[in-house]
This record gives C-alpha cells, sequence and structure tokens, in this order.
C-alpha cells in the first residue's frame, strides 16, 4: 500500500507541474486540454486492461511535454521523452518505471519513426503496441 501511495503522490506532482509549464501554451490541439483527456483517457485504459496506472497516467502527462519547447530540429516525441527522463530522475522511481514511461512517450508517435531508416524499432511495429489476439476499439484497420 505504501508504494501505491507514493506513486500517488508522485503522480499528482508530475500533474500540477505539468499543468502549470501548458497553462501559458496556446495550442487548442495539444495544450493542457488535450494533456488531461489523454490523462483520463490512460487511466481508464489502464483499468480496464489491469494495467499500471502509474506507469500509464504519468507517460499520458509526459507525452507532449517536448512541444512546449517550440523545437522543430527534434520530433516532440523524442524531446518529451528527453525532458521526461530528466524530470523523473528528481523521483524515487524505479529504473523499469522509469524505462517503461518513457517507451510509453516515444511509442506514442509513430510520425518520428518514419522521418528516417527505423523500421526496425521495436515502437514501429503495431504487435508492440497492441498484442496479437488483443482487439481495442478504433485498431482494427491498424493492422
Amino acid at each position: 500500500m505504501e508504494t501505491k501511495t507514493r506513486e500517488a503522490q508522485i503522480e499528482a506532482d508530475i500533474y500540477a507541474q505539468v499543468q502549470r509549464r501548458f497553462a501559458e501554451f496556446d495550442d487548442p490541439a495539444h495544450g493542457w486540454e488535450h494533456i488531461k483527456r489523454v490523462y483520463q483517457l490512460a487511466l481508464h485504459i489502464a483499468e480496464a486492461e489491469n494495467a499500471d496506472r502509474f506507469i500509464a497516467g504519468t507517460a499520458a502527462l509526459l507525452h507532449d511535454i517536448g512541444r512546449l519547447t517550440h523545437d522543430t530540429t527534434q520530433h516532440h516525441a523524442e524531446i518529451s521523452k528527453s525532458l521526461a527522463s530528466e524530470l523523473l530522475s528528481a523521483y524515487p522511481i524505479t529504473h523499469e518505471q522509469k524505462e517503461a514511461i518513457l517507451h510509453a512517450i516515444i511509442a506514442h508517435s509513430y510520425r518520428h519513426l518514419t522521418l528516417g531508416d527505423n523500421r526496425d524499432h521495436p515502437a514501429y511495429s503495431s504487435n508492440s503496441v497492441i498484442p496479437p489476439g488483443r482487439s481495442f476499439r478504433g485498431t482494427a484497420s491498424t493492422r
């Protein structure tokens, strides 16, 4: 129980940090409202799939943090992963938790994988994200 309480406190702190950072970000498609929707959906999916709420929620909160930099030389998912790694280093989480969160952040966008010869990257395969034999609403057309 103590671990879940610690994770909930970390997640609440990250939620507040991300909300502050996005407060002045004027992008209707990827602003705070988008982050909140993705966060709520991630928690819903984590509960429905018996997945780790902390990893899903934290990744959802941080998945677009790279958009705040306005850096156009890298894909926002790469920047988000880097910024999230730095932010997560301040918290007492396991290496495995951090890596799972960072993987989810980088895997949320396939677009950056098509910018180079990255077809061997594990996130490029839809099977690495949606296991074979699983059915999720809206994914049938992506296979």
